[in-house]
């Protein structure tokens, strides 16, 4: 219906003129050629399937369609949009202390959280995963010692900067 209201091609307020109309039109374009083709799990040597499942991801963009309709909208997204150089001396200091803070955890936390209590005669870690501090922490016939696993299948540790770093984040 906007085809035909403005006119595709020629005219002063065509359809393809504006450049939110032409992303429109690509991805609408696309998406019929995607459904009009062959599948491309069954196709074979000899079918070559029209594969257009990457454009699909352009659909996303479609809403943003109503900032240039919407005044106060289209200055936000400009406001925001020129303010992203500007985050960049912030995301430099907040890297830095993320760094000192992981440093600093590694300095003091480094095998904390390996510590279990594991019982004397067999060895085996008490069920409820719990971390401990010394033998006092433990209960009777249980003893504090240092086992392979961190917590969250090893993603929790401070055990080196990096996984300080993941954590401290």
């Amino acid at each position: 219906m906007k085809i035909l209201g403005l006119g595709f091609i020629f005219g002063k307020t065509a359809y393809l003129k504006d450049s939110w109309n032409i992303l429109d039109f690509v991805i609408v374009v696309t998406s019929l050629m995607s459904v009009g083709g062959a599948d491309p799990a069954e196709a074979t040597e000899e079918e070559s399937a029209f594969n257009v499942s990457g454009f699909r991801a352009f659909r996303v963009m479609r809403p943003l369609r109503t900032i240039s309709s919407i005044k106060g909208l289209k200055v936000l997204m400009s406001a925001l949009i020129a303010a992203i150089p500007l985050l960049g001396d912030t995301l430099t200091i907040l890297f830095g202390f993320f760094l000192t803070f992981a440093i600093a955890g590694q300095q003091l936390f480094s095998g904390i959280l390996k510590l279990r209590c594991f019982n004397v005669q067999t060895g085996r870690e008490l069920p409820d995963l719990s971390l401990c501090a010394s033998d006092a922490d433990c209960p009777g016939g249980f003893y504090c010692g240092k086992g392979n696993v961190n917590p969250n299948n090893g993603a929790t540790n401070f055990d080196n900067v990096p996984y300080s770093f993941l954590a401290v984040f």
